[in-house]
């Protein structure tokens, strides 16, 4: 789940996969949305202005995302039912082509070069290169860098220098999504290697079978197509999708800029006069044999006896599995997402004295659905998500009708009462199933692998966790000193990440606003600016990876320094102010023209 709070220091006017509002920072003049996963999409549904750049594919999938919410109307006894979409931005999106620099003007005067590139993680995922104003910054948003991926790299024209060490990125904000436990984390199988896996389980079953079994994969969100495809291949079938579904992959042949190359073996393509069909159908029956389609929208597979559940996981790890479902996020963007409106006190009051009401005679079951409510408040949540498959169920009382705009409030209770109490959905899902090595983000070690071959100045988590040391993780990779000044041999964030540990103090000079409230960082280090600090020489003992020459010399540079500051009676040192803080980096307020 991305922590990122959007803000770029290098790029203060740019905002990149969060879209809320800042009142301490500058306005934003462009915006970029790396890919459609529900945690970068943060203030978007209210966003207005300025354009929002990202590639054509995550376009026009966003344009075509749904969020269902329900609002409680006590006045009329109802449950209403309204639809949110992304529609309102469609002449704010600019798709920008993948690995084609890009000039983007800002204001007059002031333009900077994009370069989107192919992230390796979902359908329309990008990395963002920013150059400009002799600054230069990587944004992977979410990635999976295999290392054939990475070996790639260089043959982007853009990326080329930086690969081949003949300019280097002042930072890398990186998808640590997996970066903080080394052990469950450090090598995953590769994407190839995982659907190999999955394709040879799967012919053992059909050779015991017969050709009489049916597959369902639990697809909740895109990046997983391309199983779809070439099981689809192996099986000589075509795959269900739900109505919703197929909207999603239908837009990818709509807008300007479409890239065919990912619709075509999805829904189709023309060929001449004639159409040829891709492995996606909204129809099922006997010769349909495999389902990515939304549990609870009319397709009775998972209550088939002869049905094998296909589920993709992170890795496995001394023989425990580690499931996807909702690390790193993404989870639910395929389904239609359903949320009840907790506006205010009196809703959440009205709706408590109609449970106590309805629910008298089963305190257990009131009491776990007024504890859920409290959750819902003590947490700041406005709109509540619902299981999608037990609200329907409950709310329709076994109706296929989908369409829902108004239904009675007495409904919800029962709808309410199956949430709370962990009922298993009517289609039981079945004892079969197999799982395969999939991750749509990468490990440990493929990250490293990626730092290395480009060499920053300084890398920035974009999932940030409580005692993550990025110095730690990433240093011994960055960019090798200069002979002059001080060390470019520095990870952003380092100091404090460690929030259970005793905060560093950091001394440092002329750099520009920097706010994260989710994930607070040490300074952003322009390539002459001097850097020093003072920590504990208990921290020095954790650089495990540093020869101790490298940390004595750094202690007694740092101490050197500090005793200097310390004999500064005014708070200046060498003409130069100095901040300190803890944990947060306080930095020089830009001027808003």
């Amino acid at each position: 789940m991305s922590t990122f709070n959007g803000i770029l220091p290098e790029f203060p006017h740019i905002r990149i996969d969060d879209f809320v509002l800042r009142p301490d920072n500058p306005p934003p003049l462009a915006c970029f949305l790396s890919h459609i996963h529900t945690d970068h999409l943060r203030g978007l549904l209210s966003f207005k202005c300025p354009f929002i750049y990202c590639t054509a594919t995550t376009r026009s999938l966003l344009l075509r995302l749904e969020k269902r919410s329900h609002r409680l109307n006590f006045a009329s006894g109802l449950l209403e039912s309204r639809v949110q979409t992304y529609r309102h931005l469609k002449k704010l999106l600019r798709p920008i082509p993948l690995s084609t620099p890009t000039e983007i003007e800002l204001r007059p005067g002031d333009t900077v070069r994009v370069t989107a590139v192919d992230a390796n993680h979902c359908l329309g995922a990008c990395m963002f290169l920013i150059e400009g104003r002799g600054r230069a910054v990587l944004y992977t948003g979410d990635l999976r860098c295999e290392k054939w991926w990475v070996e790639g790299l260089g043959r982007v024209p853009a990326l080329g220098p930086y690969v081949m060490g003949l300019k280097r990125l002042d930072k890398v904000y990186l998808d640590t999504s997996f970066a903080g436990r080394r052990g469950e984390w450090y090598h995953f199988e590769g994407k190839d290697e995982g659907v190999k896996e999955l394709m040879e389980r799967v012919m053992e079953i059909e050779e015991r079978e017969g050709g009489r079994t049916s597959y369902y994969l639990h697809a909740w969100t895109v990046g997983y197509e391309n199983v779809l495809v070439q099981l689809a291949a192996l099986l000589g079938s075509r795959v269900h999708v739900d109505e919703y579904r197929w909207r999603l992959y239908s837009s990818l042949w709509e807008g300007e800029g479409r890239d065919v190359g990912e619709a075509a073996p999805l829904v189709g393509f023309r060929e001449g006069n004639r159409w040829q069909e891709g492995c996606f159908t909204r129809s099922y029956g006997d010769n349909v044999r495999i389902h990515a389609c939304e549990r609870g929208t009319g397709c009775d597979v998972l209550k088939h006896e002869n049905v094998v559940q296909l589920v993709p996981i992170v890795t496995r790890h001394k023989g425990v599995e580690y499931m996807e479902t909702g690390v790193g996020g993404g989870h639910g963007d395929l389904d239609q997402v359903h949320e009840l409106e907790l506006n205010d006190l009196n809703t959440i009051g009205a709706l408590v004295e109609l449970c106590q009401k309805r629910l008298y005679n089963r305190p257990d079951v009131l009491q776990k659905v007024i504890t859920w409510l409290e959750e819902s408040v003590k947490q700041g949540a406005s709109n509540v998500k619902l299981d999608t498959e037990a609200f329907y169920d409950a709310l329709e009382d076994g109706s296929q009708t989908r369409e829902l705009e108004e239904v009675p409030i007495d409904r919800l209770i029962l709808a309410l009462e199956r949430l709370v109490s962990e009922k298993k959905p009517k289609a039981a899902l079945p004892a079969k199933r197999i799982t395969f090595p999939y991750s749509r983000h990468a490990s440990y070690e493929e990250l490293r692998f990626l730092v290395a071959a480009i060499q920053p100045k300084a890398v920035h988590p974009n999932t940030f966790e409580p005692g993550m040391d990025m110095d730690d993780l990433f240093g011994d990779l960055l960019s090798v000193p200069d002979a002059e000044g001080p060390s470019k041999h520095t990870c952003d964030d380092r100091s404090a990440s460690r929030s259970n540990a005793e905060p560093v103090e950091i001394v440092t000079i002329d750099t520009e606003t920097d706010n994260r409230p989710q994930s607070p960082g040490p300074p952003q280090v322009r390539p002459n600016t001097k850097v020093v600090g003072m920590e504990k020489q208990d921290r020095a003992k954790k650089r495990k990876k540093r020869c101790q020459e490298d940390i004595d010399e750094a202690i007694e540079r740092r101490l050197s320094t500090y005793e200097a500051v310390l004999s500064s009676h005014d708070g200046h040192f060498k003409g130069l102010d100095l901040l300190s803080v803890r944990g947060y980096h306080n930095q020089e307020a830009e001027v808003e023209l």
